[in-house]
């Protein structure tokens, strides 16, 4: 799918010659060269042809965003389309802004303002084929176009799940498992509910903190308890989760860590993985292990690694653009030897996060994390897969709430405070 169909982006231009601080005048894309610069300012595009702000509001409600070149610099573009009305935020080095724009009037007010100078004027806006939202200020020169982040994304994604989506015989989009049975490899079966359950919240320098967990899903657990010498019970060296939305797998989290004896060798995992899943869009080491991606567009097809890098996980606002699963699981922390010169077998509880990070150009993401043993072994493989569109629908459901609140607030305070006149 192709997000970003426009070549506008934002620039600031001289607000007059003495110098003063600066305001909005939009440019290319950071993927066009500057020679088309040149030959867009010479030749301006038509006037935006724009849908109503109802329209907008009821067909398009949800969360488009993208990282944009301003002048030297980059900015984060966030427009928010509610009940409420629409929020326009711009972040960046040098420029920082919220507008609120008034769903009747298609007005824009200036809710904060924290650096350079924040224009306002009459809001249009239209959605592109492709999801993505192009606005436009009436004081901007160019509009400028935004992939869609988050919103109710519907089912849709069930359709074009990429064929090699599967771990352990578990598909993206298939119903969820109900027993042990369901999946090959596993005897034991645990139907933990939703992750809403494990959320916790925390207190901390930043004030609260609640668990960022993707509290839509439901949880399973399969393992396969084996008994150990001197241990006080079974202990299960392989951990499946899998997550579901109506009944649906959404994501698939697995840890392995198998004895040595009945360990494969490291380049035969290495082998099969590219032989099973196809020439990974990221290859990167860790430690002594190394990690395979596999990004997909929304029509399931692989992303090459220029296109998928936006895929990566990173660090990011949880709030926006992510939320975590969780895996239960127990993890042995004696070797096979020391096993079997009859030493205790130490065995801890753990838990694995997994971090769901959507991105505009990603529709679909596999991920293998392996470590070899010092005799060239497979020590440990974590592997995890999930579809963006019902983490997207989540991350909108909770965002609504919140944004509708804000924007019914600034734009109560911004249209009151203008039949207030100065008691001097």
């Amino acid at each position: 799918m192709q997000y970003l169909k426009t070549t506008a982006f934002l620039l600031f231009a001289a607000a007059a010659s003495n110098a003063q601080a600066q305001a909005f005048k939009p440019f290319i894309t950071t993927t066009e060269e500057r020679q088309t610069e040149k030959q867009q300012d010479e030749n301006p595009p038509a006037a935006l042809e724009a849908q109503s702000l109802q329209s907008i509001i009821e067909t398009a409600e949800g969360e488009y965003g993208a990282k944009l070149s301003i002048g030297m610099g980059y900015a984060d573009f966030l427009v928010s389309v509610t009940q409420e009305g629409v929020q326009v935020d711009i972040n960046g080095t040098m420029w920082k802004c919220t507008q609120v724009v008034d769903p009747e009037t298609a007005e824009t007010y200036v809710s904060e303002q924290g650096r350079g100078t924040c224009e306002t004027g009459k809001f249009e806006a239209v959605r592109n084929d492709d999801k993505s939202l192009t606005f436009n200020i009436d004081t901007m020169q160019k509009p400028v176009t935004l992939p869609f982040l988050s919103g109710n994304m519907g089912a849709g994604w069930i359709e074009t799940v990429p064929s090699v989506a599967t771990i352990k015989g578990v598909t993206l989009g298939q119903p969820m498992p109900t027993t042990a049975a369901d999946v090959d490899g596993y005897s034991v079966f645990r139907d933990r509910g939703r992750l809403s359950r494990f959320s916790e919240t925390s207190i901390g320098m930043m004030g609260f903190r609640k668990t960022n967990y993707f509290e839509g899903a439901t949880y399973v657990q399969l393992t396969e308890p084996r008994d150990l010498p001197d241990t006080a019970g079974s202990v299960s060296l392989d951990h499946l989760g899998v997550y579901g939305v109506n009944g649906r797998v959404v994501a698939v989290l697995r840890r392995q860590e198998p004895l040595a004896d009945e360990a494969p060798r490291y380049e035969a995992v290495q082998e099969a993985l590219g032989s099973t899943y196809g020439t990974p869009t990221i290859t990167r080491r860790s430690g002594a292990g190394s990690v395979y991606e596999w990004h997909f567009n929304a029509q399931g097809q692989l992303l090459d690694s220029q296109a998928g890098s936006t895929c990566q996980s990173r660090f990011d606002s949880d709030r926006t653009d992510s939320r975590y699963v969780l895996l239960e699981q127990k993890e042995l922390k004696t070797t096979l030897q020391e096993i079997m010169e009859g030493q205790p077998v130490r065995v801890v509880d753990a838990v694995q996060v997994m971090k769901l990070r959507v991105a505009a150009a990603c529709s679909y993401s596999i991920r293998y994390h392996i470590h070899p043993s010092d005799e060239g072994l497979l020590k440990t493989m974590t592997a995890s897969m999930y579809a963006y569109d019902p983490v997207r629908t989540d991350i909108w459901g909770e965002r609504k709430k919140t944004l509708e609140k804000e924007i019914a607030e600034n734009l109560s305070l911004q249209k009151s405070s203008r039949k207030v006149a100065p008691d001097l």
